[in-house]
């Protein structure tokens, strides 16, 4: 069933049961009308202004999430460059016995 085809029913059987006698032309014109109404009604109703709460609450979850996100790169990155580092440290007190136990040989 089209959206007019829906309208059409509704008006015939708002004027049946309302035993409003019209044209063809009359209910045609009546449907458009509802069916324009109807399309516009959340532009005068402000519906499409007014934050739909739920993706209010999705959009602030997903910043949340996103927030999170980046501070636990940030940690990791952070703790990585730490860790290396500590192995360049590691790496060059190795070199640094080495040659001591080089050098204490007889």
């Amino acid at each position: 069933m089209s959206g007019v085809d829906y309208w059409e029913d509704c008006i015939a059987e708002a004027f049946h049961d309302a035993e409003i006698e019209a044209t063809e032309d009359q209910r045609g014109t009546v449907v458009a009308w509802v069916e324009g109404c109807h399309d516009n009604f959340s532009i005068g109703s402000g519906n499409d202004c007014i934050p739909n709460p739920l993706q209010t609450e999705l959009d602030g979850m997903k910043r949340a999430h996103d927030d999170a996100t980046e501070c636990a790169r940030r940690e990791t990155e952070e703790r990585l460059n730490a860790l290396k580092t500590i192995i360049r440290h590691l790496r060059s007190d190795l070199r640094e016995a080495r040659r001591a136990l080089i050098e204490a040989k007889p």
